[in-house]
């Protein structure tokens, strides 16, 4: 019986543990893989053609932004806020103005000479203080009554 009880105790011991570092050995695999998926984004603002800020971006935040493309509108703002303030919506009409450059580098490698393409993506966003529309006059738009 003594035989029996210290097998199953072993047994359990050695599943529970390695289980418990599978789990932690996938985790942390899945951070560094991710962290050098999303590293090296920066966002730059530029105003009266000097740069003013050259910020990189956290690899969680980056994963955040390309998970839900409407906080990159929050985020950039929220960054340019101490420099000014937006007069355009800074993702469509920025783009087409030029206040918002966005630059993509992709990088692609082989992993062990095989056939296994890892994707990298690395953005730098340019935000340009200069080209920031002018807001319209006031008295134009609500006429006082």
């Amino acid at each position: 019986m003594d035989t029996f009880s210290g097998q199953f105790w072993l047994g359990l011991v050695v599943n529970i543990l390695s289980s418990f570092l599978g789990v932690v050995v996938a985790y942390l695999m899945g951070k560094l893989y991710f962290d050098r998926c999303y590293a090296n984004w920066h966002v730059r603002l530029i105003q009266n053609q000097e740069e003013k800020l050259d910020r990189p971006i956290s690899p969680r935040k980056a994963r955040e932004i390309c998970d839900e493309p409407a906080d990159l509108s929050v985020f950039l703002k929220g960054i340019a806020s101490p420099y000014g303030f937006f007069t355009c919506d800074i993702i469509q009409d920025g783009e087409a103005s030029g206040l918002l450059n966005v630059e993509e580098v992709r990088k692609d490698f082989r992993l062990f000479k095989r056939n296994i393409i890892r994707r990298y993506i690395r953005r730098i966003y340019t935000i340009d203080m200069d080209k920031n529309p002018k807001p319209a006059d006031r008295s134009t738009i609500h006429p006082a009554l």
